[in-house]
Parts: C-alpha cells; sequence; structure tokens
C-alpha cells in the first residue's frame, strides 16, 4: 500500500477557514490456496473435494474533501458546516467507480447539534468473494415434520396442501421417477451443496441517508450537568449487493412457498435450476449455491444513546467516588432482500438464519439494548454490562401464512468487571464475562446459533495486571 495526502486551509470566509484534504493511493492485494493433495482428491476427513485457488487485484484511488463554515455566532446557528467528499477509485476487476458525500454539522443552540447528509459509497468484490474454489458442504434447509425440508416428500406440507398435484408434477419434472414419487421421503435436515467464488462480480452500489440530534446538558446543577442524549436515524439502500442464493432459500422459491416466486411451478425457474437430483432415488444430488450480484438490500432503524454521570457525594452518599450510566437502544425498522432484480422486496427484520447476507451474520433482531453500569471510587472502579438481543422468528417462516419453523427466545447477558490501582504505575483488573452463564439459543436449521451477536462459550473469568515503567 501506497498513499500520499496533504491538508491545510485554503482560504477565509466570515464563519472561518475553508479546509481541504487532497491524496491518492494505490494497493494491490493477491492471496493463492494451495490445500494438500490428500484433500483435493478425498483421502482425508472430512470428506470434501477443495481445489486450489488464488487471485490478486489492484486499486488506483484519488480523492478530495472541503470543510466549508457557513454561519457561526447567529440566533439558532451557532455553527454551521457543510462536508463535501468525492473519490475515484479504479479497481482491475470492476474498472473505475465513484463515491461522495455530502454532510451538515448544524450546532443550533450551545446544547442541541443536528447532524445529517448523504453519502454514495461502493464495494468491490473482495478477493474470497472472486476466487474462492468450488467447495463441497452439507447446508441445512429444515426437516418436513418442521415444516420445511424436501417439499417433495410425499409428506411435506406442500404435497399435502392446495397446490399438492402441481408440486408433485414440478418433483417429477425434476427428476423424481414416478414410481418413487408417491412413496418419496426425506428422513434428513441437510442436502449436498457446492459453493464458490464469482469472477464476474461487480461491485455493490449503497445509497445513505442519516439524520440525528445530538443534546449535552450545560447546566450547572451537580445532577444535571453530566447528562447528554442523541437519536439518530438512517436509511440505506444496496444496489446490486453481493450475497449468496443458500439452498434453503432455493426450496423455498422453487417450490413456490411464498406463493410468488414460481407461481407456475416451472421446472426452468431460476431457484429450481440450482437443484439437481438422482434419477433414481429421487434425492437430491447436488445444490448450488452461487454467490451472485443479487437484486438489493434496504435497510433503516433508529439508535438512541443516553450517557449520566454525577458525584455520589451530590446525591447525598458521601465522598464516595462517581457513578456513570450508559444505555444505547437500537431498533431495527426493516431489513429488506430482493434476491433478483424484478423480484419483489421481502423484509427479513426480526428474524434468524438467513446467510444471504454474510455467512457469519445471520440475527436481525428488532431491538438491541446495551446499557453499563459504572462506580468509580479512586483506586476502586468495578463495571456491571448487560446486553438484550429481542426474539427472531425463523427466516424460513418470512412470506408464509403459517410458518411453523421455531425461532428463539430474547436474551439478556451480563458482564462484571473491577479494577484496582495499587500506585500510579500499577493496575489490577479482573472480571466475569457471561456472568449468569446462559446458554445461546437453537434454532430449526440445527446451525452453530450466531456467534456474532450470542455468547457461545458460557461463563469465563480473566485477572490481569498492567505494569507501567
Amino acid at each position: 500500500m501506497i498513499e500520499g495526502t496533504a491538508q491545510g486551509a485554503l482560504f477565509a470566509l466570515p464563519a472561518g477557514d475553508v479546509r481541504a484534504a487532497i491524496g491518492a493511493s494505490y494497493r494491490r492485494n493477491a492471496y493463492n490456496f494451495l490445500p494438500d493433495t490428500a484433500r483435493t482428491f478425498r483421502t482425508v476427513y472430512p470428506d470434501q473435494s477443495t481445489g486450489p485457488t488464488g487471485g490478486s487485484l489492484d486499486v488506483y484511488e484519488g480523492f478530495a474533501e472541503l470543510l466549508i463554515p457557513l454561519l457561526s455566532d447567529l440566533p439558532f446557528a451557532k455553527e454551521v458546516n457543510l462536508d463535501l467528499a468525492y473519490r475515484f477509485s479504479d479497481y482491475s476487476t470492476v474498472g473505475g467507480v465513484h463515491t461522495y458525500k455530502g454532510s451538515v454539522d448544524w450546532n443550533i443552540v450551545g446544547a442541541l447539534r443536528f447532524r445529517g447528509g448523504y453519502q454514495r459509497a461502493i464495494r468491490a468484490p473482495n478477493l474470497a468473494e472472486l476466487y474462492a474454489p468450488p467447495e463441497r458442504s452439507l447446508p441445512q434447509i429444515g426437516s418436513v415434520a418442521g415444516g420445511a425440508g424436501d417439499f417433495c416428500d410425499a409428506n411435506s406440507r406442500l404435497r399435502t396442501g392446495a397446490n399438492a398435484a402441481q408440486v408433485r408434477a414440478l418433483c417429477l419434472a425434476q427428476g423424481v421417477p414416478a414410481s418413487v414419487i408417491d412413496l418419496f421421503r426425506f428422513s434428513g435436515s441437510a442436502v449436498p451443496a457446492v459453493t464458490a467464488g464469482n469472477t464476474d462480480l461487480k461491485e455493490e452500489t449503497a445509497d445513505t441517508y442519516t439524520a440525528g440530534l445530538v443534546w449535552r446538558s450545560r447546566s450547572d446543577h451537580p445532577l444535571l450537568s453530566g447528562l447528554s442524549a442523541s437519536v439518530d436515524y438512517y436509511d440505506i439502500s444496496v444496489k446490486d449487493a453481493i450475497g449468496q442464493i443458500t439452498t434453503a432459500l432455493s426450496f423455498q422459491r422453487c417450490f413456490n412457498a411464498d406463493g410468488r416466486s414460481n407461481p407456475t411451478y416451472a421446472a426452468s425457474n431460476y431457484f429450481c435450476s440450482l437443484i439437481t437430483r438422482n434419477t433414481a432415488t429421487g434425492a437430491v444430488e447436488q445444490a448450488l449455491q452461487p454467490t451472485l450480484n443479487l437484486g438489493a438490500y434496504k435497510t433503516s432503524g433508529v439508535d438512541v444513546q443516553v450517557d449520566y454521570r454525577v458525584a455520589l457525594e451530590d446525591l447525598g452518599l458521601g465522598d464516595r467516588g462517581d457513578l456513570s450510566a450508559n444505555i444505547v437502544v437500537s431498533h431495527l425498522r426493516s431489513f429488506k432482500i430482493q434476491n433478483l432484480e424484478g423480484q419483489p422486496f421481502v423484509d427479513y427484520a426480526g428474524t434468524i438464519g438467513n446467510t444471504q447476507v454474510d455467512p457469519n451474520t445471520v440475527s436481525f433482531p428488532e431491538w438491541k439494548i446495551f446499557a453499563s453500569l459504572t462506580w468509580d471510587g479512586g483506586p476502586f472502579a468495578a463495571t456491571l454490562r448487560a446486553r438484550f438481543y429481542d426474539k427472531m422468528d425463523n427466516h424460513q417462516n418470512v412470506g408464509l401464512a403459517n410458518g411453523t419453523l421455531p425461532g428463539v427466545k430474547s436474551r439478556q447477558y451480563f458482564d462484571l468487571a473491577g479494577r484496582y490501582d495499587l500506585d500510579s504505575k500499577t493496575e489490577f483488573r479482573a472480571g466475569v464475562l457471561n456472568l449468569f452463564d446462559t446458554v445461546p439459543p437453537a434454532y430449526v436449521q440445527g446451525a452453530v446459533p450466531d456467534p456474532a451477536l450470542y455468547d457461545v462459550l458460557g461463563r469465563r473469568y480473566y485477572v490481569g495486571v498492567n505494569r507501567r515503567f
């Protein structure tokens, strides 16, 4: 990586100096994956063939940014600044792209500030998305008893539902033999699949709108001087979003479980084309989980934060240090995904299990709350932290009139930490994570609960010392 920047004041306006920053950079990323021949030829466990791969990308970039003071020291405009920025990036993989933004920082009065703006951003496909080798896996699609699984099963809810004849005909068209069709059973919850990168991917483009207010107390009263709060709204739309068509989604859409993805029950439907069956047994022989530029994502939400600090002496509790509290509440209003261009958006806010956006992030709770309470008594300090995640429905129930797959209940986690300063150079610390040993929830797909959200390790302890010399 090579980068150079320059910044400084250009000229003065009545409200202050106009400042600018410019820069240019070059970077190169490359990797090679060379698995052992035993893995390539499937002679070791796990029995999944993985081939070699590799690739690289180069990026040349240039950018410019302006900070323009518009107003100052006026009624209801103590300070108004405009921030404008532009960047041009030339990728060896997707070519030249443009990004830009405009934002306003408006100090309405001393205690109240408005912030907001618009930003156009891009994300070029990374090396893994471009060059990941074909790998076999066993993705979960759920069980027939739970209302999911392979819908060609003679006892599945779609084979026994209102459109049973059309589902049966589709199964025959896919390759389930006529001698098997009315006896076919799917007793598991997973099918063999192949996942790979895609060198034809293009960049995804996002438009983000934000608006928020920040309030900080200007009161001299000791019980109010340490209070501040903020509220921010965001609305993000992502076009040509890079994601994966999961096997569970292919079954839902191919067999028209949502009532609109394949209304004619055609075997030529795109989602059906990702499923290959053994023509002797009818079982799924292979499902493809392609990495594609999907239609789009749309998400919006509100974040609220409150901070408070007060001396215990001001509460009439004597000179015993300070008490501080913090709470952050996040509300996800919507998280809509359009799987393919031209198809309707489906809202997955409040669901778990959808890996289309990121295989490592499968949870989209509508409410998340983070809170902490800290006592600082000089050489001693202690902090209690709490995390709350709202209940979530199973993502495979989305779009179904009577989805029966179980979701997860809400979860709360607590952590306790302490600190003791022996002297100005020595600090001891200790703590307990997941204080009440709360277990993560499990959902019907049989997958490990989302480790990016839930604590999967259980209660654990730590101690440490910091020493400055």
